[in-house]
């Protein structure tokens, strides 16, 4: 290798490591900002996060003490707090449709929102959208695996407080 490649893999280099650095700071002021929204949010009602999480403009948090889980949609300005004393389950609503294409079918996800299944049967159900093609939302961004994994925090706070 002469000196000249040498400098060339050298500049690639420092260039790749800033633009990875800089993603990552952007990435975590981001997720910072989310925080500070949503524990916001709660003290201002009176609560305490126990635990929260953000994905593109939505965050969700948990107060495991008090029972309640609050939601804020950063760019449609939604803030929602459900109580989950009334909740029997949560569970994940993935609407979908078929498309063709040639040969191929296709399954698209329209819609991805959390249900919440009310313990009285005539009780509304409660929901919170996390990704809709109708409002915006055409790429998925790991919706899916982030909701599974609140669903599974919320179902096991929801069979604690069964259990107590």
């Amino acid at each position: 290798m002469d000196q000249t490649s040498i400098i060339t893999l050298l500049c690639i280099s420092v260039l790749v490591a800033t633009v990875v650095l800089s993603s990552k700071l952007i990435v975590k002021r981001r997720l910072s900002h989310h925080r500070k929204a949503i524990n916001d949010y709660a003290e201002g009602l009176g609560f305490q996060l126990s635990d929260c999480g953000s994905i593109t403009d939505r965050v969700i948090g948990l107060d495991q003490t008090s029972g309640h889980l609050f939601f804020i949609r950063q760019s449609k300005m939604i803030r929602e707090c459900i109580d989950l004393s009334g909740v029997q389950t949560c569970c994940i609503d993935e609407i979908t449709r078929t498309v063709k294409s040639g040969k191929d079918t296709i399954r698209v996800v329209d819609k991805l929102q959390l249900v919440f299944v009310s313990n009285e049967t005539k009780k509304k159900l409660s929901h919170l959208v996390f990704f809709d093609v109708l409002d915006g939302d055409y790429a998925m961004a790991g919706e899916h695996v982030f909701l599974e994994r609140w669903v599974k925090e919320i179902n096991d706070y929801l069979s604690r407080r069964r259990v107590c």
